[in-house]
């Protein structure tokens, strides 16, 4: 014969007064836990974002440079990159950050006049980035490809603590660097 259970136990585990789901505190534990992930997300994700602008930034910079030193070589003419647009021409501005054109220079004068060939124009940067050269503010490749001025622009982002150099020497050549062409820290100030 089987023993009968007793009523207690059988009440306790078909009661329908048994509580069931999660209380305030695990909810409010699990949704702090949550936010908090979620704000160390998006603070990764700008980061993320600044260093992308400034690798870009970087990398079309190079790429201007590279296009103008081979356009000038091949076209056998003196080819200037400066901060500015196609509508406006060269701006005489030092913030690179917001755009610049490449162009034949013909009459040699570092400004886009008429007549000139634009060859390539790259719009303004996205992001807290900024971009400076050395006075005067237009880089200028000859014929043999040398660059004058030598010099090296800064490209510097403050939402990140990553700083560039895009040096260019007097042959031409642009490299990139963490460093100053003196080898101290990039001062963006």
């Amino acid at each position: 014969m089987r023993p009968k259970p007793s009523p207690l136990l059988a009440r306790n585990l078909t009661s329908p007064a048994a509580p069931a789901g999660y209380t305030l505190i695990e909810t409010m534990v699990v949704l702090s836990i949550v936010g908090t992930l979620a704000l160390s997300a998006v603070g990764s994700f700008r980061s993320i974002g600044s260093r992308i602008a400034l690798d870009t930034a970087t990398d079309n910079l190079v790429s201007t440079l590279a296009l103008a030193r081979v356009a000038a070589v091949h076209k056998q003419q003196r080819v200037s990159v400066c901060p500015g647009d196609t509508v406006n021409g060269c701006t005489g501005s030092s913030q690179w950050q917001l755009g610049w054109i490449t162009f034949i220079d013909v009459d040699r004068n570092r400004r886009l006049g008429a007549g000139e060939s634009v060859l390539a124009a790259v719009g303004s940067m996205l992001g807290q980035l900024t971009i400076n050269f050395r006075t005067p503010n237009t880089l200028s490749f000859n014929p043999d490809g040398s660059a004058w001025p030598n010099g090296h622009f800064k490209l510097c982002s403050p939402a990140v603590a990553r700083r560039r150099a895009v040096i260019v020497h007097l042959t031409g050549r642009a490299r990139v660097s963490d460093r100053s062409p003196q080898g101290y820290a990039i001062d963006c100030s």
